[in-house]
């Protein structure tokens, strides 16, 4: 009878160990896991306000390219002008 109570004794030992390890492991799979979640809002954050720059320097450009546009045909129309005035 000793020999059971011991092995049982053993037994639930390495089982509470056994417990004890997975529980640790557990833990440290959700610290990563949370790590990571927190790094992919960061990420995908960064990301919304890169596509907001980017949406905004091509507004930009747009209207740039509009003024541009306008202002060498304006240049136009005075050269042509002055071309009228020399003859």
């Amino acid at each position: 009878m000793a020999s059971v109570n011991i092995t049982n004794l053993e037994d639930s030992e390495a089982l509470i160990r056994a417990y004890k390890k997975k529980k640790n492991e557990l833990e440290d799979t959700k610290e990563r896991f949370y790590k990571m979640e927190t790094e992919y809002f960061t990420e995908k954050q960064k990301n919304m306000l890169m596509e907001e720059e980017v949406h905004n320097l091509r507004s930009n450009l747009g209207r740039s390219e509009r003024l541009l546009k306008n202002l060498q045909m304006k240049e136009q129309r005075n050269e042509g002008e002055r071309f009228q005035k020399q003859l």
